[in-house]
């Protein structure tokens, strides 16, 4: 993006301000359908929502053909608001509450991944008066490369997962017609998903096998690499790692019904949007320079300050040559810090600075810990436009339901 286009938006905005890549984000969402259909044509791609939940973002991953992956009701609620078919829409998670799950039931969508017995028992008093939905499970199984998230789903070794699968199917109107896993989060090691599509596809068998069964989908989630300071990883890498175990798998095991879905989020939409944040200060303590700029932690709770890259937009002359400075921000607590140790000349208060690749977990995490949150402004080709307000005082304090104070 051309630095003088960066330099009008802070002129209309102010700082910081986020600003949305459209050309970028809908290239990434091209590049990871087309890597996995081209080796698995039936694959489905479901937009992880709690990555950026930004409505323009969401939009724009539904106009490039993905469906959505959602873990709440407000993200359920959103992909409704923004037209998605419930046909198209994955609602996992480990909490769904009772209003959630008729929600979703009623709105038709494509499956609810069942992460708990206790929550199969609420959908069993819920379903009572239900025609027909769709059910999966959640599988927990060890994969080597990654630590197990234990805290989410049932585990297969146990026989829980298959307890629960045919718990499920018992359920008045419930069709049984999925698996699902996710195996953690920036995943660079392709195999780790070769292995988690060879277990899903055997225990695929076993299901058949033991409870007659035949499911329609095979989940894979999310988790894929987005590489932030190294070169990204190309979706196809990742498509080749898993066709060859998936689709041995189905024709091995007679399961050639059923389908791969995938849900990425960081690898979608983390290159396509970048924060623009004004120098406020520069100090020099204890032998190292301090940049103290105007946006902070609670703008990007997920930063990453031992390689996030930080891009000078000066158009005046450096103080200094080039050295290692520690950037931080605005907040009062020393654990508000953006990069520790980056290679930059030294700038004066005013300068601004570019944190690329800021898109996932940013917007859906940002908090108003000291202070509001910015405005994002999106771009396309020559054309911006603001598709997030820059939020106020009184909007925060709004829900607080603050009584004016008696001046008299």
């Amino acid at each position: 993006m051309d630095f003088s286009f960066l330099r009008e938006i802070v002129a209309e905005y102010g700082t910081p301000v986020f600003v949305l890549d459209e050309e970028k984000l809908r290239q990434s969402c091209r590049d990871f359908t087309v890597a996995f259909k081209r080796v698995i044509p039936t694959a489905s791609v479901a937009y992880s929502y709690k990555t950026n939940y930004l409505p323009r973002v969401c939009q724009i991953v539904h106009e490039e053909g993905l469906w959505a992956e959602v873990v709440s009701g407000l993200e359920l609620y959103l992909a409704k608001t923004l037209g998605v078919p419930g046909k198209n829409i994955v609602f996992n998670g480990p909490w769904k509450s009772d209003e959630d799950l008729k929600f979703a039931i009623h709105y038709g969508v494509a499956v609810i991944n069942v992460d708990s017995f206790d929550e199969l028992k609420r959908i069993r008093k819920i379903a009572r008066n239900a025609e027909t939905f769709n059910l999966g499970v959640r599988l927990a199984f060890h994969v080597r490369g990654v630590p197990t998230w234990a805290k989410f789903g049932l585990e297969i070794e146990s026989g829980a997962a298959l307890k629960a699968l045919k718990a499920a199917a018992q359920i008045r109107g419930a069709r049984v017609i999925a698996i699902h896993c996710h195996l953690g989060s920036d995943i660079c090691d392709p195999m780790v998903y070769a292995q988690a599509a060879s277990r899903l596809v055997q225990f695929a068998r076993d299901v058949k096998e033991l409870l007659g069964l035949k499911l329609r989908y095979a989940d894979l989630g999310g988790g894929f690499a987005s590489q932030v300071r190294q070169r990204p990883i190309s979706p196809a890498v990742y498509a080749r790692a898993i066709a060859d175990p998936f689709v041995e798998g189905l024709r091995t095991y007679d399961l050639e019904q059923m389908e791969l879905v995938l849900e990425p989020g960081r690898s979608i939409v983390a290159h396509s949007m970048l924060l623009i944040t004004r120098v406020i200060s520069v100090k020099e303590n204890f032998g190292k320079f301090w940049i103290i700029v105007d946006s902070g932690t609670n703008l990007i709770p997920s930063i990453r300050p031992d390689r996030q890259p930080i891009i000078q937009l000066s158009t005046r002359p450096f103080r200094r040559t080039f050295g290692k400075v520690n950037v931080a921000g605005p907040l009062c607590t020393q654990a508000d810090i953006l990069r520790i140790g980056v290679q930059m000349a030294l700038p004066r208060s005013g300068d601004l600075l570019v944190l690329p690749s800021v898109g996932a977990y940013s917007i859906s995490m940002a908090n108003q810990f000291m202070y509001p949150r910015a405005p994002v402004v999106a771009v396309s080709g020559n054309s911006k436009r603001l598709v997030a307000t820059k939020e106020t005082c009184s909007q925060v304090l709004e829900r607080y339901k603050l009584k004016p104070a008696n001046r008299g």
